[in-house]
């Protein structure tokens, strides 16, 4: 994952997505077509569709995410998470970093952050220490996110166009629940928004395990 950051927003979106469209259209441009098993891009590091703007001049968070072939746009207020400082410190990518912890959305995370980097910024929907977040965990360790490299850039980030159906955050987790649980009737019931018919569907599939990283709404 990529954290770009700016002025005025931030973009956190899938470094190994935009590999995997460059290398798509690598491949057409020089075979007249594609076949995604001759990618160079490793198979486990495709990526998602998924871009979360944050606006700091609405105080607006923006995503977009894609449910099979179904996009979706979702805006919600900037989160006020409650954040506890720690004396705790650690060097990440060679910046000194301190702890902090707090629960959000139903889950408890600690957070090592460093005031070195003077905006108040983070990977996912994180956001409100004094400093960039260089390294997030879970208390279960379902989900880290940790900084690798940092690096100034001159670019622009690209301003939020609503892609797909705009629907409420409830409405989204409602959607993604069923379509991660079992897609197939997600897609056949016009849950996404258009009915497809499923000749032969494959029956006794396993359910898959639902784990968002939002459990409850704050």
């Amino acid at each position: 994952m990529g954290l770009e950051i700016g002025k005025s927003m931030s973009r956190f979106y899938s470094i190994s997505l935009e590999e995997t469209k460059k290398a798509l259209m690598e491949q057409l441009k020089q075979t007249n077509g594609i076949d995604f098993k001759a990618l160079k891009t490793p198979k486990n590091r495709r990526g998602k569709e998924r871009i979360i703007f944050k606006n700091y001049g609405n105080s607006q968070i923006t995503s977009m995410e894609n449910l099979g072939l179904f996009e979706y746009t979702v805006q919600e207020p900037m989160p006020n998470i409650s954040w506890q400082i720690q004396t705790d410190t650690m060097q990440i990518v060679g910046y000194l970093c301190q702890k902090a912890i707090c629960q959000f959305k139903g889950r408890n995370y600690e957070a090592w952050f460093t005031s070195s980097i003077n905006v108040s910024e983070g990977p996912w929907k994180f956001t409100g220490l004094p400093g960039l977040i260089l390294k997030i965990i879970e208390s279960k360790g379902h989900f880290i996110f940790e900084c690798t490299a940092i690096e100034k850039v001159d670019t622009e980030i690209p301003i939020p166009v609503a892609k797909g159906e705009k629907v409420s955050k409830e409405q989204f987790l409602a959607l993604n629940k069923l379509f991660i649980e079992d897609p197939l009737p997600f897609l056949s019931s016009g849950k996404g928004g258009t009915n497809f018919t499923i000749d032969n569907p494959p029956t006794n599939l396993p359910k898959r395990s639902y784990n968002p990283m939002e459990l409850t709404e704050k």
